[in-house]
């Protein structure tokens, strides 16, 4: 399958460092990277990379979103390592940053951060909350739609961004993002992840006190389960390389880059 794989080649190479590939999260795509992450670190001398996973972004599809297994989901990862040709920092969101668990129980890579991830200990807590608070989630679970979950801006926003998020913005957002998995939601909710690769390079968990999905002690315990280092931003949501404090987001990222991988 021929994936979506955007690529951006610094003006300014930064000598000795990997390549760094962006791996989005359900319902996105490569294009949740490309306003601001991206630019930012070709910036800094990175050469940067954003893939779309099977059935997202301009990723084809080549069944019904629903169909799409979690290891449909790590072989279009693996396959997008293999093609950038040489170990890349990956940095994994939300679903994709338990896709990249899943990854390193068989394969490395220079480093990973995993950003507001999908905790190993599954969706289940996070799934029982939403059933109980947001009377939209029941008949879209039981319709298997979890496009349902996101169709408006008033669902995108609680999910997803700081109510200082311009409107706008958010409806570019929502129009943007795509159907998801039904069949890889289920094998979240009690999913096992083997430690392997993850304690044998630098692995950062770094969450936000804002995020609705994920919460603080969900990354605590994905960074103690891996021994990663983690931090914590303040007043950030979920999608935290879209939200008003990106920027600082970024900053923190670059520091944990220089700290593992400049000379």
């Amino acid at each position: 399958m021929n994936l979506e794989l955007v690529h951006q080649t610094p003006a300014k190479p930064k000598a000795g460092v990997p390549p760094i590939l962006f791996l989005h999260g359900a319902w996105h795509g490569a294009w949740c990277w490309q306003t601001h992450f991206m630019p930012y670190f070709a910036e800094q001398g990175y050469e940067t990379y954003a893939m779309s996973l099977r059935g997202h972004g301009n990723s084809p599809s080549d069944a019904p979103i629903n169909t799409y297994s979690l290891q449909d989901y790590i072989d279009d990862l693996t396959s997008i390592v293999a093609q950038i040709g040489r170990p890349p920092i990956i940095i994994a969101h939300s679903m994709g940053g338990f896709i990249l668990q899943k990854f390193l129980e068989k394969q490395s890579c220079a480093g990973g951060i995993l950003m507001a991830p999908l905790p190993p200990h599954g969706v289940l807590r996070f799934s029982v909350r939403l059933l109980f608070t947001k009377r939209y989630a029941l008949p879209n679970l039981a319709r298997f739609n979890l496009k349902g979950l996101v169709k408006n801006t008033r669902r995108t926003r609680w999910a997803f961004f700081s109510e200082d998020v311009p409107e706008e913005l958010v409806a570019q957002y929502t129009a943007k993002m795509v159907g998801e998995s039904f069949k890889a939601f289920l094998a979240f909710l009690f999913p096992k992840v083997s430690v392997n690769y993850h304690t044998k390079i630098p692995l950062m968990v770094l969450g936000a006190t804002n995020d609705n999905i994920f919460t603080v002690k969900d990354n605590q315990r994905t960074a103690k389960k891996y021994n990663a280092t983690l931090s914590i931003m303040e007043e950030v949501a979920h999608d935290m390389m879209l939200d008003t404090k990106h920027q600082e987001v970024a900053q923190v990222i670059m520091k944990w880059l220089d700290k593992n991988f400049s000379n």
